[in-house]
Protein backbone atom coordinates (compact mmCIF):
# COMPACT_ATOMS: atom_id res chain seq x y z
CA UNK A 1 0.00 0.00 0.00
CA UNK A 2 1.54 3.37 -0.87
CA UNK A 3 2.79 5.24 2.09
CA UNK A 4 -0.08 8.37 1.18
CA UNK A 5 -2.36 5.87 0.95
CA UNK A 6 -2.42 4.12 4.80
CA UNK A 7 -4.35 5.21 7.00
CA UNK A 8 -1.85 6.11 10.34
CA UNK A 9 -4.54 6.45 12.80
CA UNK A 10 -7.26 4.29 13.85
CA UNK A 11 -8.24 0.15 13.40
CA UNK A 12 -6.69 -0.13 10.02
CA UNK A 13 -3.36 1.73 10.84
CA UNK A 14 -3.12 -0.54 13.69
CA UNK A 15 -3.79 -3.58 11.52
CA UNK A 16 -1.73 -2.30 8.41
CA UNK A 17 1.04 -2.46 11.48
CA UNK A 18 -0.05 -5.57 12.81
CA UNK A 19 0.33 -7.65 9.78
CA UNK A 20 3.67 -6.07 8.88
CA UNK A 21 5.51 -6.92 12.55
CA UNK A 22 3.67 -10.22 12.32
CA UNK A 23 5.46 -11.00 8.66
CA UNK A 24 8.38 -9.55 10.09
CA UNK A 25 8.92 -11.95 12.67
CA UNK A 26 7.81 -14.86 11.36
CA UNK A 27 9.56 -14.20 8.42
CA UNK A 28 12.82 -13.73 11.25
CA UNK A 29 13.45 -10.08 9.85
CA UNK A 30 13.18 -9.07 13.36
CA UNK A 31 15.43 -11.87 15.70
CA UNK A 32 14.58 -13.14 18.90
CA UNK A 33 15.16 -11.15 21.99
CA UNK A 34 15.34 -8.48 19.48
CA UNK A 35 13.99 -5.00 21.34
CA UNK A 36 10.76 -3.05 19.55
CA UNK A 37 10.82 -0.02 20.15
CA UNK A 38 7.80 1.82 19.58
CA UNK A 39 8.64 5.27 17.85
CA UNK A 40 11.04 3.74 15.76
CA UNK A 41 8.21 0.76 14.36
CA UNK A 42 5.59 4.41 13.89
CA UNK A 43 8.22 5.84 11.86
CA UNK A 44 9.04 3.07 9.54
CA UNK A 45 5.57 2.17 9.60
CA UNK A 46 3.89 5.15 8.69
CA UNK A 47 1.79 4.95 11.78
CA UNK A 48 0.80 6.05 15.49
CA UNK A 49 2.57 4.55 18.50
CA UNK A 50 -1.06 3.73 19.70
CA UNK A 51 -1.41 2.12 16.51
CA UNK A 52 1.95 0.23 17.18
CA UNK A 53 1.06 -0.84 20.92
CA UNK A 54 -2.08 -2.11 20.34
CA UNK A 55 -0.46 -4.23 17.64
CA UNK A 56 2.17 -5.29 20.16
CA UNK A 57 -0.63 -6.26 22.70
CA UNK A 58 -2.30 -8.42 19.71
CA UNK A 59 1.01 -10.05 19.12
CA UNK A 60 1.42 -10.41 22.92
CA UNK A 61 -1.82 -12.71 23.08
CA UNK A 62 -0.59 -14.82 19.49
CA UNK A 63 2.75 -15.38 21.62
CA UNK A 64 5.28 -13.66 19.48
CA UNK A 65 5.61 -10.90 21.61
CA UNK A 66 6.66 -10.67 25.38
CA UNK A 67 6.02 -7.19 26.84
CA UNK A 68 7.83 -6.45 29.93
CA UNK A 69 6.49 -3.85 32.61
CA UNK A 70 8.54 -0.62 32.45
CA UNK A 71 10.60 -2.33 30.11
CA UNK A 72 9.12 -2.38 26.28
CA UNK A 73 8.65 -5.48 24.07
CA UNK A 74 10.68 -7.95 22.71
CA UNK A 75 10.37 -10.57 20.34
CA UNK A 76 9.80 -13.60 22.16
CA UNK A 77 12.09 -16.35 22.27
CA UNK A 78 10.92 -19.70 21.67
CA UNK A 79 12.40 -22.32 24.01
CA UNK A 80 13.98 -25.23 22.88
CA UNK A 81 11.31 -27.40 24.40
CA UNK A 82 8.65 -25.46 22.65
CA UNK A 83 10.98 -25.61 19.66
CA UNK A 84 11.21 -29.35 19.98
CA UNK A 85 7.88 -29.83 19.93
CA UNK A 86 6.90 -27.49 17.02
CA UNK A 87 9.07 -29.77 15.23
CA UNK A 88 7.16 -33.08 16.23
CA UNK A 89 3.97 -31.53 15.31
CA UNK A 90 4.84 -30.46 11.76
CA UNK A 91 6.76 -33.43 11.10
CA UNK A 92 3.63 -35.45 11.32
CA UNK A 93 1.36 -32.92 9.79
CA UNK A 94 4.24 -32.49 6.98
CA UNK A 95 4.40 -36.42 6.78
CA UNK A 96 0.28 -36.37 6.20
CA UNK A 97 0.42 -33.95 3.50
CA UNK A 98 3.60 -35.24 1.21
CA UNK A 99 1.69 -39.02 1.70
CA UNK A 100 -1.89 -37.46 0.20
CA UNK A 101 0.23 -35.36 -2.49
CA UNK A 102 1.97 -38.20 -3.77
CA UNK A 103 -1.04 -40.07 -4.36
CA UNK A 104 -3.61 -36.77 -5.78
CA UNK A 105 -0.83 -34.67 -7.82
CA UNK A 106 -0.56 -34.86 -11.50
CA UNK A 107 1.91 -35.26 -13.37
CA UNK A 108 2.80 -31.37 -13.79
CA UNK A 109 2.57 -31.14 -10.33
CA UNK A 110 5.30 -33.93 -9.62
CA UNK A 111 7.27 -32.10 -12.70
CA UNK A 112 6.95 -29.18 -10.59
CA UNK A 113 8.25 -30.17 -7.53
CA UNK A 114 11.27 -32.19 -8.99
CA UNK A 115 12.32 -28.66 -10.28
CA UNK A 116 11.73 -27.26 -7.23
CA UNK A 117 14.38 -29.97 -5.55
CA UNK A 118 16.50 -29.85 -8.73
CA UNK A 119 16.66 -26.01 -7.90
CA UNK A 120 16.45 -26.50 -4.11
CA UNK A 121 20.18 -28.84 -5.04
CA UNK A 122 21.45 -26.38 -6.90
CA UNK A 123 21.17 -23.66 -4.16
CA UNK A 124 23.01 -25.38 -1.85
CA UNK A 125 25.75 -26.48 -3.98
CA UNK A 126 26.28 -22.88 -4.87
CA UNK A 127 26.03 -21.36 -1.67
CA UNK A 128 22.89 -19.87 -1.29
CA UNK A 129 21.11 -20.36 1.79
CA UNK A 130 18.64 -17.67 1.50
CA UNK A 131 17.39 -19.01 -2.39
CA UNK A 132 17.69 -22.59 -0.73
CA UNK A 133 15.16 -21.33 2.10
CA UNK A 134 12.48 -19.66 -0.03
CA UNK A 135 12.56 -22.75 -2.35
CA UNK A 136 12.27 -24.75 1.11
CA UNK A 137 9.24 -22.74 1.90
CA UNK A 138 7.62 -22.66 -1.93
CA UNK A 139 8.29 -26.63 -1.84
CA UNK A 140 5.83 -26.96 1.37
CA UNK A 141 4.10 -24.72 -0.20
CA UNK A 142 3.16 -26.66 -2.82
CA UNK A 143 3.08 -29.82 -1.30
CA UNK A 144 0.49 -28.84 1.39
CA UNK A 145 -1.57 -27.32 -1.84
CA UNK A 146 -1.02 -30.53 -4.21
CA UNK A 147 -2.48 -32.35 -0.90
CA UNK A 148 -5.55 -30.50 -0.55
CA UNK A 149 -4.83 -29.76 2.82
Amino acid sequence: MPKEARPSTGEQAKQHALAQLRQAILHGEMAPAQRLVENELAEQFGVTRASIRAALIDLESQGLVERIRNRGSRVRVVTVDEAVAITECRMVLEGLCASKAAVAASDDQLIELTDLGTAMTKAVADGEPVTYSDLNHELHVRIREFSGQ
